[in-house]
């Protein structure tokens, strides 16, 4: 899993442990059609960001699809939104992330994956107890389940980084020793970042 800012976003489903399957169509985290790449320039990144777009990869989209997945037979969509901050401290001791993410998920299953005593209202009730679920609601359908849950959680997070080229940085994880590699861009009052799980826009 790759980890910094995306990573608020894709411990949601591990969080509150929805079950997994397959997986619908895939939607970038910020409702776009698509990220867009962008070419790496470097720059001077140390200082507070307010992050103000996120799109995460069609593969990364895929993976929070599949955990909200009801059933293998069921399928999910995901509407995710990320606001918070960025502080890069100078000389790479470390970053802090404080961030607040906002999901809308929708899934649909037929009744064949409900259990003996389970029925849509079961279903409802049983994730609303969920932790950061603020509304959860399933209605009968003619083929089984029908349902929409939102989340809101926040998350503050310390990692540390290094420059590990004039247009790369790395983050590491504390918890795990986990390094990923970012492509960065600094334009203005603007710092865009990039890899394997999308594309992040913050701003001064």
């Amino acid at each position: 899993m790759t980890r910094g800012i995306s990573t608020i976003v894709l411990l949601f489903a591990a969080v509150l442990g929805f079950s997994a399957g397959c997986s619908s169509d895939p939607s970038p985290a910020d409702g776009n059609t698509q990220c867009q790449p962008f070419t790496p320039c470097g720059g001077d990144f140390t200082g507070a960001w307010r992050l103000t777009e996120s799109c995460l990869s069609a593969t990364e989209a895929q993976k929070l699809e599949q955990s909200f997945e009801f059933c293998a037979q069921g399928t999910a969509q995901v509407s995710a939104t990320q606001t918070g901050t960025a502080v890069f401290e100078a000389g790479g001791s470390s970053l802090q992330l404080d961030a607040t993410v906002v999901l809308l998920v929708r899934t649909s299953f037929p009744t064949s994956c409900l259990g003996a005593s389970q029925t849509c209202a079961s279903v409802a009730a049983a994730d609303a107890a969920r932790p950061g679920v603020t509304r959860a609601n399933c209605r009968d359908t003619p083929t089984g389940c029908s349902c929409e849950i939102d989340l809101k959680q926040a998350s503050k997070r310390q990692l540390s980084y290094a420059k590990a080229g004039p247009t790369t940085l790395t983050e590491t994880d504390p918890t795990d020793g986990s390094v990923s590699s970012i492509g960065y861009c600094v334009e203005g009052k603007t710092l865009r970042l990039q890899d394997d799980s999308g594309t992040f826009s913050l701003k001064r």
